[in-house]
């Protein structure tokens, strides 16, 4: 082999190096890019059915919902009305005295994570109704909803007040958004989003409810420090097909770099 040749041979060599480097680098930016987005999304992303209220487009009860009511209750599906925030329908809970109605879904949770319940709500004119939005946390999905011994704790709080408003009666209150942030106790596997009225003499109005995971969804907690169990945090946005999706890329990535 002469000097030209051996030139040639190393600058081939060369030139396959840096397009090998130049390949897993942008490797590595796209799997960089698609995690950060995965996350994102995860993170972000409306863990309630139908929380806008529009299936079944009828006025029966809200698609993914149940609801409830009891006395002189009530819990419909109705077409937008009373200054609501848009859309078709929204739901409208409450009662003509001595009752009251509500809405609510069972979501799977994991202790230790916080999430983040937001709703708009504003009341008909009617006479000062309050509506309430909760995170009551349970135990189990298939045992009575309703026994102490199933539920954790409750996170609640008020959205249409009288005792913010004040105002007389049979006046509209204002549609606002509201929110409420809290963690999933030890103990907790489901979370029972519920938007209800009682004791109202009145309908208070709920539409677009988000339920969402925080941006840091897995901080470390023991559940059962009496019994030395160790916690290990799991990261609730990540699901096993996508893991699987980085997995493939990483592969043929290597794969490409290494046979070309």
């Amino acid at each position: 082999m002469n000097l030209k040749d051996f030139d040639v041979e190393s600058g081939e060599k060369e030139e396959k190096f840096l397009r090998k480097g130049a390949i897993m680098k942008t490797g590595l930016v796209l799997c960089s890019l698609l995690m950060i987005i995965i996350l994102g999304m995860s993170a972000q992303a409306n863990l309630l059915v139908n929380g806008d209220f529009e299936l079944p487009g009828t006025g029966d009860p809200a698609t993914g919902w149940v609801n409830w009511a009891w006395g002189n209750g009530w819990a419909n599906t109705e077409i937008a009305g009373w200054g609501s925030p848009g859309g078709t329908y929204h739901i409208a809970v409450g009662a003509s005295g001595g009752g009251g109605g509500g809405y609510y879904q069972l979501i799977p949770v994991t202790a230790g994570t916080e999430y983040t319940l937001t709703t708009d709500s504003g009341a008909d004119a009617w006479w000062l109704p309050t509506g309430t939005m909760a995170m009551i946390w349970l135990r189990s999905d298939t045992q009575d909803l309703l026994d102490p011994n199933n539920i954790v704790s409750e996170d609640i709080r008020n959205t249409v007040d009288p005792a913010v408003y004040g105002g007389g009666f049979d006046i509209p209150h204002p549609w606002e958004s509201y929110s409420l942030t809290a963690t999933a106790p030890a103990g907790a596997f489901f979370v029972k989003v519920e938007l209800a009225a009682n004791n109202a003499t009145g309908s208070v109005g709920f539409d677009n409810v988000v339920f969402t995971l925080e941006n840091n969804p897995y901080p470390p907690y023991d559940p059962d420090p009496a019994n030395g169990e160790e916690a290990v945090p799991v990261d609730p946005t990540l699901s096993p097909g996508l893991s699987l999706i980085l997995m493939e890329l990483w592969i043929r990535i290597w794969f490409h770099t290494n046979f070309i």
